[in-house]
């Protein structure tokens, strides 16, 4: 045997709402709440990608940045050392017997380093 569906029924009350006005009314505040948060999201995100935006010109760029780069120079006195036989021949004549000949026969001296950021 098969139940009749229960209603329910609030009396009719003049002025009163009925639950789905209800329902409909806090949903309709809550889009809109949802609106002005997305609304304020929007304008921040809008305003600082403003400010981001490439100069129109190399020296404004040049003159933004400017106190931030660096320059770094170090100066060490060294000593010489004994004359060392590198552990490889080169043939005669080539540019790395050349280059390697400083290595080998450094007196000592200033040795300069310089570097930026």
């Amino acid at each position: 045997m098969m139940q009749p569906a229960l209603s329910v029924r609030t009396p009719s009350v003049p002025g009163a709402r009925s639950p789905n006005v209800r329902i409909r009314a806090q949903s309709a505040v809550r889009g809109l709440l949802a609106a002005g948060v997305a609304l304020l999201v929007v304008t921040t995100v809008g305003a600082a990608s403003a400010q981001n935006l490439a100069p129109e010109t190399f020296a404004d760029l040049a003159a933004k940045v400017t106190p931030a780069v660096v320059n770094i120079s170090s100066t060490q006195q060294v000593s010489g050392g004994d004359a060392q036989d590198l552990p490889f021949q080169f043939p005669p004549g080539s540019p790395f017997e050349q280059f390697f000949h400083n290595f080998k026969n450094h007196k000592g001296g200033s040795v300069t380093a310089l570097g930026s950021g």
